[in-house]
């Protein structure tokens, strides 16, 4: 049960957004509409409780475009999102990624206190920096790990090892198929934890 009526209202929000996408009817906003970014805040924001969630503040903007455009075209999968980016105009989405990229990045909440040296030495086995960079902030299509929400990470590493997701090879060619998931978890803590 949900105590905070800010919770309250933020998942009503979302909730009536994604009838409204589904119906059609938030595909004829304008693509500068600040309701849309709102919707998008609304669950996204760094500081919010949900952490399986993302952060999206001050991600990259050709990220989230190609991540939105693959949730609209059903080449990546996540209730809602599938949904909410149905209705969406190109325009919009290039709009929606660039206001969320022009805002200041908002790590995840406080680090988790799981961070240790077993997911610094993951993400050095699997040469996560190569792409990631060596801070983790990512650029262009590759995303900024470093600070992101713990249990999100930790989800997609999971679905990575699961073959759920495609995740190109990593560093020396090797894959993440098969990750045991308490190194998910450390990985992803450590990740959430680099500010």
């Amino acid at each position: 049960m949900l105590t905070d009526p800010t919770e309250n209202q933020g998942i009503l929000r979302a909730m009536l957004s994604v009838l409204l996408l589904t119906a059609g009817i938030a595909g004829q906003a304008t693509a500068a509409d600040p309701s849309l970014l709102q919707v998008c805040l609304d669950c996204h924001r760094g500081e919010q409780s949900r952490g399986a969630v993302p952060a999206l503040e001050g991600q990259h903007a050709a990220y989230l475009s190609v991540q939105l455009t693959r949730f609209q075209e059903r080449h990546r999968s996540s209730f809602p999102m599938s949904s909410m980016a149905a209705g969406l105009e190109p325009a919009q989405i290039g709009a929606l990624a660039a206001a969320l990229a022009a805002r200041p990045w908002q790590p995840a909440g406080s680090p988790p206190a799981a961070a240790t040296s077993i997911g610094a030495s993951q993400l050095e086995a699997l040469d996560c920096a190569s792409c990631h960079g060596a801070d983790y902030r990512g650029g262009g299509v590759i995303p900024r790990i470093a600070g992101q929400q713990a249990a999100y990470l930790e989800r997609q590493i999971i679905g990575f090892a699961d073959a759920e997701r495609y995740h190109p090879p990593v560093g020396g060619g090797s894959r993440m198929y098969g990750i045991d998931p308490a190194f998910a978890s450390a990985i992803a803590a450590a990740l959430s934890a680099l500010r």
